[in-house]
């Protein structure tokens, strides 16, 4: 873990096309963990801790349930320094996640900024 923020832009950059080592919803603490390995398979996994999640969504088809997780599309938004942060990713060919949270941390740093940012395939 580094002393400085990161860009809410590197979020996005980084999850694409990464795949899902594990992901955990923690109804106690209203945080949502993922761990994912980017698909350059020298890099190490990254960590996303998404904390204070207001909302959270999970859409998934018959398809989608066993198969591996690739993030083929990570969106990630937040429109004011004061509003929540908006996660949106496709992991599957018939899943969806989104959700809505107060915080997000990369790798322990604190991610920061506002706008919207979008990779796809």
């Amino acid at each position: 873990m580094s002393d400085g923020a990161i860009d809410f832009r590197t979020v996005p950059a980084m999850l694409h096309r990464a795949r899902v080592e594990t992901a955990s919803l923690d109804l106690a603490s209203a945080s949502f963990r993922l761990v994912a390995r980017p698909p350059d398979s020298g890099t190490a996994p990254l960590t996303l801790v998404l904390s204070g999640v207001s909302e959270f969504r999970w859409h998934a088809g018959a398809a989608a349930r066993g198969d591996p997780l690739s993030l083929s599309v990570v969106g990630l938004e937040r429109l004011a320094a004061d509003d929540v942060w908006r996660l949106y990713a496709v992991p599957g060919p018939s899943a969806v996640l989104e959700l809505s949270c107060e915080a997000i941390r990369l790798n322990g740093d604190p991610v920061t900024g506002v706008g919207r940012s979008f990779r796809d395939r």
